[in-house]
């Protein structure tokens, strides 16, 4: 009697284990696939942005400034191709007179948006969302991206390992997105820090 009991629970319990395996598996194959979905959709939406700006609107209007003299501030010598490239690029070839200064203060300001570090190393992926939440964009076909990847290979010093993965991942490298910002703003920082 103990036999048949045992041998009953070990089937049930065996058969209660085949279900939830099968219903799990069926699970995951359904969240695979929607997760897909929703991943190949998202590509579908940055390759139409991707054509529809970047590609079609003439290189002299895109995100203009409308700047004849311009004046990028970095703080260390390979910050202008690892954060500006396609803003630079994209001012010279609007004909504006660029001048770079490392490790000081302007009076007018555009600021880089800072990104938090998913859609930094997104690279072209957060074209969309670039888009949406920008007015002051510049974004580089992927010839014009190889003129500032080669620009930021010239600081030799600079180029270790992680530069590599960092020029080949990142937004900045691809995507700029301006804001600016007032004196008014600055001297308000400055009052709260004292």
């Amino acid at each position: 009697m103990v036999l048949v009991s045992s041998s009953y629970d070990f089937d049930s319990l065996y058969n209660f284990y085949v279900r939830f395996l099968a219903e799990a598996v069926l699970y995951l194959r359904n969240f695979a696939l929607y997760i897909s979905l929703w991943v190949l959709g998202y590509l579908l939406v940055c390759c139409v942005v991707y054509r529809r700006y970047a590609r079609r609107l003439p290189t002299r209007t895109r995100g203009a400034l409308r700047a004849k003299r311009v004046l990028v501030v970095v703080a260390h010598p390979d910050d202008e191709c690892m954060f500006f490239g396609p803003t630079i690029f994209r001012l010279c070839e609007q004909g504006a007179d660029v001048h770079l200064l490392c490790l000081s203060n302007g009076c007018t300001v555009y600021t880089l948006d800072t990104v938090n570090i998913l859609r930094k190393y997104w690279g072209f992926l957060d074209l969309p969302l670039s888009f949406v939440l920008s007015s002051k964009r510049y974004f580089l076909r992927w010839t014009e991206s190889r003129r500032v990847v080669r620009a930021m290979k010239r600081h030799t010093s600079q180029m270790v390992w992680f530069r590599h993965l960092y020029v080949f991942f990142s937004r900045y490298m691809i995507i700029n997105t301006l804001r600016r910002i007032s004196l008014a703003d600055i001297e308000l920082e400055l009052e709260v820090d004292d």
